[in-house]
């Protein structure tokens, strides 16, 4: 019967490979040894989720090789399954990672980063609903709220009162969010953001100027601050930004050039821009009064007030007589007032009876070119008076 039996009954035999059974059986040795940890762990999430050996052997390792406390390691789960029961271990080891970063060892230390993450929760939460969106915060939403308050030391108050302005000015976004405050948390968070949006606002209608339909960049925000800190005036800014526009540019660049073209006449503020205007217009009229129909040049413009202040009225209405229908009418005129100056003429009558060996001969009938009228200009006319493409 025995005999019989154990023919009946062979025994089984089964190859497996040694590398796996050795993995198998430190795996199990961790499950055993941790046996109690593992249960309390199972416990969180009850009869809802079973955990899987890699769970528990993930945990293992944040003991083990992280050297976190086992309590330390069950209020970490804790915290991040009690809203989500199907939250996964692999995205906890970052913040496994962190919390031994920062020297957790304890349920005492535990409790305390869970306070500080509860609070940047919180917060990000707070700052959701500022923004009227519907959501829970994300982890990286939740990490920048815990950046606001703890390395940057805002207050909960400054930084949902920053929000408030953001939402003023812009689409908001925590990543917006984030760099305004990079910019300002060291002053008056929500005094420094009200003012970033009010050059934002003042950078738009620059830009509407200039017939360009687009939002502001940091760069020419930047930009316009540095043009008010020069001196500026903000009106005088967008009256330089129409003037490009009617010459047919468009670009913040172009705008740029005009302005360093301001600084170097002198022109900041609107009183600079209609003095100059009122110059290349009187200059123009000059110009046409001797047969030239074309923009005056700042040239031009400055010769006409240097022979203002330096001749009678009679002799360059007598050296413009002369010059009508001259190639270069300007430059004749200049070098003939210097020439009478030279020989003490000093008035239209005796300029008219000198009679130079090379004096070309007019090619058309002279006109009063002192005292020409002023013609009235619309304000396209006028804003190409005040900047001219060729002065660019």
């Amino acid at each position: 019967m025995g005999a019989a039996g154990a023919a009946d009954n062979p025994p089984a035999y089964q190859y497996q490979d040694v590398r796996s059974a050795l993995e198998n059986a430190a795996s199990q040795e961790a499950y055993y040894g941790l046996q109690g940890f593992n249960n309390r762990l199972q416990a969180i999430f009850g009869s809802e989720r079973l955990l899987h050996p890699q769970e528990f052997q993930r945990a293992a390792e944040w003991v083990e090789d992280l050297g976190l406390g086992e309590e330390a390691v069950l209020l970490l789960v804790k915290s991040r399954a009690r809203d989500h029961k199907k939250v996964s271990f692999k995205t906890l080891d970052k913040a496994a990672a962190q919390w031994a970063r920062e020297g957790v060892k304890s349920a005492e230390d535990a409790q305390r980063i869970l306070e500080r993450d509860s609070e940047a929760y919180r917060l990000a939460q707070q700052v959701i609903s500022c923004f009227n969106l519907k959501r829970n915060p994300t982890e990286p939403e939740t990490a920048l709220a815990r950046k606001w308050t703890g390395e940057w030391n805002l207050t909960a108050a400054q930084v949902l009162d920053a929000c408030r302005e953001t939402v003023k000015g812009s689409n908001p976004s925590f990543g917006y969010v984030d760099r305004i405050l990079e910019r300002h948390h060291e002053g008056d968070v929500s005094a420094s953001i009200r003012e970033d949006n009010s050059l934002r606002a003042a950078v738009s209608e620059v830009l509407r100027a200039l017939g360009a339909r687009t939002a502001p960049t940091t760069e020419q925000v930047e930009k316009y601050q540095k043009y008010l800190s020069a001196g500026f005036e903000p009106e005088a800014v967008l009256e330089t930004a129409r003037s490009v526009a009617a010459g047919g540019r468009h670009d913040f660049a172009a705008l740029d050039g005009a302005l360093v073209k301001c600084v170097e006449r002198g022109m900041l503020t609107m009183a600079d821009i209609q003095a100059y205007r009122r110059k290349k217009q009187e200059a123009e009229a000059f110009l046409s009064g001797l047969g030239l129909t074309r923009p005056a040049t700042d040239a031009e413009a400055a010769m006409l007030d240097a022979w203002r202040a330096e001749y009678a009225p009679d002799l360059i209405q007598a050296a413009a007589r002369k010059a009508v229908g001259v190639g270069n009418p300007v430059s004749y005129m200049n070098a003939l007032l210097r020439r009478w100056a030279d020989k003490g003429i000093r008035n239209g009558e005796e300029a008219l009876r000198d009679r130079p060996d090379a004096a070309p001969a007019p090619q058309a009938q002279p006109r009063e070119a002192v005292n020409y009228s002023q013609r009235d200009y619309t304000d396209e006319e006028m804003k190409r008076l005040f900047m001219n493409p060729e002065d660019m």
